[in-house]
């Protein structure tokens, strides 16, 4: 959902028309991710409505990729008047780092959660926050130099990845690995694609 918003707002607010070659290697990467995505239904579970956590879940979902869009085309738009991808990411990061204090102090008990904001969880907690940050940094790279149309099909490409990192760093998952083979053939030929024009 998050590409088809980013391809629509690209389009009003930065005038980017996706040529055939974008849709094609598009929809070839997004099919992958659906098809990994994609669970049959469980005979439990059919029938059984959406609880109201369920409900919100959606909506947040929903939500979620609506200003994951539109950060997307911001992105893109703000290139075009400052064409420094490192700029644009500690801009980001500024703004997180004001964000956080500022939102913990108006909760009920502020001292608590400012203490919480800077307490060491640990080493996955900084892998993390580095594997984040380097994203960021790249994802404005890539916008610099591609369409937001491209870039967000390709940022779909995280499902697959972290397919793959869940095998390798931890056994307590279970993957579908028909799919996920499959999947993978479809993106790297839709990636493919993308690189290739």
């Amino acid at each position: 959902m998050t590409q088809i918003l980013a391809i629509t707002a690209a389009l009003i607010l930065l005038q980017q028309v996706p040529g055939r070659m974008d849709l094609l290697g598009g929809a070839c990467i997004l099919v992958g991710v659906f098809i990994y995505l994609g669970q049959p239904a469980s005979p439990s579970r059919a029938g059984t409505g959406m609880g109201t956590g369920q409900s919100f879940g959606v909506v947040f979902g929903v939500a979620s990729a609506l200003f994951y869009a539109f950060a997307y085309t911001l992105r893109g738009v703000g290139l075009t008047y400052v064409a420094d991808p490192a700029f644009g990411t500690c801009v980001g990061a500024l703004i997180a780092c004001l964000w956080f204090p500022c939102a913990a102090l108006v909760r009920g008990d502020p001292a608590s959660a400012l203490r919480r904001l800077v307490v060491d969880r640990g080493r996955w907690q900084w892998a993390a926050a580095l594997a984040l940050s380097l994203g960021q940094l790249l994802q404005f790279f890539a916008l610099s130099s591609a369409s937001v149309a491209v870039v967000a099909v390709l940022g779909s490409l995280d499902v697959l990845f972290a397919a793959l990192f869940t095998v390798l760093l931890t056994t307590s998952e279970k993957i579908a690995w028909r799919r996920l083979i499959l999947a993978l053939v479809l993106a790297l030929g839709g990636t493919a694609i993308l690189i290739g024009q």
